[in-house]
């Protein structure tokens, strides 16, 4: 099985609103997004992500 590597990428009206977040949950987001792009999507689990069913 081939990895999947991840990029997330933001539009800059997504730039200002982390830029504005407190230091702590912008800290939290980026780290969450780190793990996106590291892992990928479907191996995040809640209470990151919820896998839909159906």
């Amino acid at each position: 099985m081939s990895e999947m590597y991840w990029t997330v990428e933001t539009v800059s009206a997504v730039d200002a609103e982390v830029a504005a977040l407190l230091v702590a949950l912008r800290a939290r987001l980026l780290r969450l997004l780190e793990a996106v792009e590291n892992v990928g999507l479907e191996a995040l689990r809640t209470p990151h992500a919820k896998q839909i069913e159906g």
